[in-house]
C-alpha cells in the first residue's frame, strides 16, 4: 500500500506546485502574462517563507 507523503515538503516541490497551479489557472481563464508573473512571485515568496520558517507548509 502506498503511503501519501504530506509533510515535510521540500522547497522545490512547493515552488513547482505553485508555478504549476498559476500556469493552470492562467490557461483556464485565458489570462495574461501578468497572472503568470504573479504566480511566480507568489511561489518565490512561499519558498522564502518556508526557508525562513515564517509560515507553515500550506500551499494556498
Amino acid at each position: 500500500m502506498r503511503r501519501e507523503r504530506l509533510y515535510p515538503i521540500n522547497q522545490w516541490d512547493a515552488a513547482h506546485a505553485m508555478v504549476m497551479l498559476s500556469v493552470t489557472h492562467a490557461k483556464r481563464h485565458d489570462s495574461t502574462q501578468q497572472t503568470l508573473d504573479e504566480g511566480r512571485r507568489r511561489a518565490a515568496q512561499t519558498l522564502d517563507e518556508g526557508i525562513t520558517g515564517r509560515r507553515c507548509g500550506h500551499l494556498v
